[in-house]
């Protein structure tokens, strides 16, 4: 496919919306050239940089006479009165005719606001699929030139860039798990001393106590591993560092013969 392309650098406003009223066709279905337009604009839109309003919405707009009519004229001035109609940045303009070879094409993207072009895009395509290519490889070509720059995008907050809260929520239920422990632990003691000492009623609340003396030694040991682990990785994330979306809370919930860990947020 012999592809030609003349790009016209000018210093000119960020262009974010444009507008596609169709193409001047000549031996080509009219619902065909709307169609390689329609594409057109889809690939710009893909883009991510441009809002393009496409030959279907120029004509819900405008009406399909009117648009005929600005489409027939053939000046820029026509062209002008499209982009003052829809309140758009540049418009697409261009002509596809069949040929005996296949396709000749010209897009020309100009500037509203003083019809200067942007850049013109020509191709003699063979088959549909290069006339799609071409289409394709024009729209990246312009997003390259026109479209917004990385460096121009501003996401979330511009101030200083949040602190990493997870080596403190980690460290601080680290602690929270160890003090825990230590109460447990701490009662399970004095349980154990009650068996000893002979402190129940009967043998059915002696075994109770017996029994409520385990759970909370195996919930101090089993507290003890947390806070150990938690303590480890907040460690790790001090050093290493960590995402900043992931978990937003961990706590450690003291039952009454227990306690729990408790880890929120999303993933």
């Amino acid at each position: 496919m012999l592809l030609s392309l003349v790009a016209l650098s000018l210093a000119a406003a960020p262009v974010k919306t444009l507008a596609a009223p169709g193409l001047a066709c000549t031996n080509v279905d009219a619902k065909v050239g709307n169609s390689f337009l329609e594409h057109f604009a889809q690939q710009l839109a893909a883009q991510g940089s441009f809002e393009v309003t496409t030959p279907q919405q120029v004509q819900t707009i405008l009406g399909l006479e009117r648009q005929k009519q600005l489409l027939d004229c053939g000046d820029d001035s026509c062209s002008t009165e499209i982009a003052a109609a829809l309140g758009v940045d540049a418009v697409i303009t261009g002509t596809i005719t069949k040929t005996s070879g296949g396709y000749l094409i010209n897009l020309r993207i100009f500037r509203s606001a003083d019809a200067k072009a942007l850049a013109v895009f020509t191709s003699r395509p063979k088959t549909d699929e290069e006339v799609l290519d071409f289409l394709e490889d024009s729209a990246k070509r312009f997003a390259a030139s026109y479209g917004v720059k990385n460096s121009e995008l501003v996401v979330g907050n511009t101030g200083a860039p949040p602190v990493n809260a997870l080596p403190w929520i980690a460290g601080g239920a680290a602690v929270a798990a160890g003090v825990t422990a230590a109460v447990m632990l701490a009662l399970a003691q004095g349980t154990a001393d009650r068996v000893r000492a002979g402190d129940a009623a009967s043998p059915d609340e002696l075994g109770k106590l017996r029994s409520t003396g385990q759970t909370q030694e195996t919930v101090g040991y089993v507290l003890v591993g947390v806070a150990g682990a938690l303590a480890a990785t907040t460690v790790a994330l001090a050093l290493v560092g960590s995402p900043r979306e992931g978990v937003s809370s961990v706590s450690v919930v003291p039952l009454r013969e227990g306690g729990a860990v408790v880890v929120g947020g999303s993933f």
